[in-house]
């Protein structure tokens, strides 16, 4: 995971997962959600940084 622990933007996280996709400001939410629900069986998780972006980090953090 080469970025574990950085520090995104919902954009650069939305290129990152789903790259070569049109993703609406709308739909780039329920995206997230549907992320965070897919990665409870990850030892991962995806964190808000308010006004920042997103992090994923390691559970437990």
């Amino acid at each position: 995971m080469t970025n574990l622990g950085k520090p995104m933007t919902k954009w650069e996280l939305a290129n990152y997962v789903w790259p070569g996709r049109t993703i609406g400001r709308n739909s780039l939410p329920v995206l997230i959600n549907d992320l965070r629900k897919v990665l409870r069986v990850a030892p991962y998780r995806v964190v808000t940084l308010r006004g920042v972006g997103y992090m994923l980090v390691p559970k437990g953090e």
